[in-house]
């Protein structure tokens, strides 16, 4: 499943992003748009990126996001792009003099640390999500410029790493799937490094997974759930759709009951049914020819297409349980 949606993404980028570790810069801002959106942009090099999602809802206990990635200029003072039919940005930032540095990383080439530079973005941002699902128009945000796009540095233990979209969107490190990504955290993306399954079901206790995905051409679906021990069930889901100069990565999660997945003891069958933004249900079956089906009304909700059906025979769908 990770690999899967690792390779969704990569084939989703427009362009690489011209920056080098060790220079360029990464822009950020947001803006508020109608039934409740937020829009996150960022920009890197030759790469724009706009989240769309939305904080918690009593009706939707888990969390969707909408990424639109398309070519841009992103450096020095301005950002500008065009998502398609869906919108374009072309801004220019105004410092306001106020600068935070973050820690000192050793063992670098280039710069040792963040420089986040604080003002605003002036000019055009302008987005209508599919179907109208959410407006936003604005001539005046917030935002900030970091510098230098992404560190080069080592340690013996690991690279250091800029978060991920996936880790900004749903703060899988705390499981905080039902509030606003945090502005510092989504701030902080390499837009070179692709969204991917974070390590949820850490601790003990045996670890059953189920995916299923399809990929054709430039299009895929991805389908995960996940429980370990007695923990409660994560299910994930993410889709692609990719144009000569637009992608959108729309990537979804919660967290159910113990209830919500139930796998048989020799892995034969599985059954799920997760919470919003999912809907429905679908089985997993093993047969003893060796062939696999995977059926039901199982669909998930995202910003921009609502509905989106889960199951079918074009998913190649595994079931595992390991240590």
């Amino acid at each position: 499943m990770a690999a899967c949606l690792c390779a969704l993404v990569a084939l989703a980028s427009p362009v690489p992003s011209a920056a080098a570790p060790g220079g360029g810069q990464r822009i950020f801002f947001r803006a508020q748009g109608s039934n409740g959106y937020r829009l996150y942009a960022l920009g890197e090099g030759a790469t724009g990126a706009l989240v769309l999602t939305r904080g918690r809802r009593p009706d939707h206990p888990g969390a969707s996001a909408s990424v639109y990635i398309a070519r841009a200029k992103a450096g020095r003072t301005r950002f500008s792009g065009t998502f398609g039919k869906l919108g374009r940005l072309d801004v220019r930032f105004r410092p306001s003099g106020r600068v935070k540095y973050g820690k000192r990383h050793r063992h670098c080439i280039g710069p040792d640390r963040y420089a986040t530079h604080y003002g605003v973005f002036a000019g055009t941002i302008r987005f209508k999500g599919e179907g109208g699902y959410t407006a936003v128009r604005a001539h005046r945000v917030k935002g900030r410029m970091v510098t230098p796009a992404v560190l080069d540095c080592f340690s013996l233990l690991r690279f250091h790493r800029t978060a991920t979209i996936w880790d900004a969107l749903f703060s899988p490190s705390t499981m905080n799937l039902t509030g606003r990504p945090s502005p510092e955290v989504i701030s902080s993306i390499d837009l070179r490094s692709p969204p991917r399954l974070p390590h949820l079901l850490g601790g003990h206790g045996r670890r059953t997974a189920l995916s299923a995905a399809w990929h054709v051409g430039v299009s895929a679906e991805a389908f995960g759930a996940f429980e370990r021990g007695r923990r409660r069930p994560v299910f994930f889901a993410g889709t692609l759709q990719s144009q000569e100069r637009l992608a959108v990565v729309r990537l979804a999660a919660a967290v159910g009951t113990p209830a919500d997945l139930l796998a048989s003891n020799s892995l034969g069958t599985a059954a799920v049914t997760p919470p919003p933004p999912f809907g429905g249900e679908a089985t997993f079956r093993h047969f003893d020819n060796g062939t696999k089906s995977w059926t039901g009304s199982l669909a998930v909700s995202l910003p921009g297409a609502p509905g989106v059906p889960l199951t079918g025979p074009q998913f190649k769908v595994a079931l595992n349980r390991g240590l």
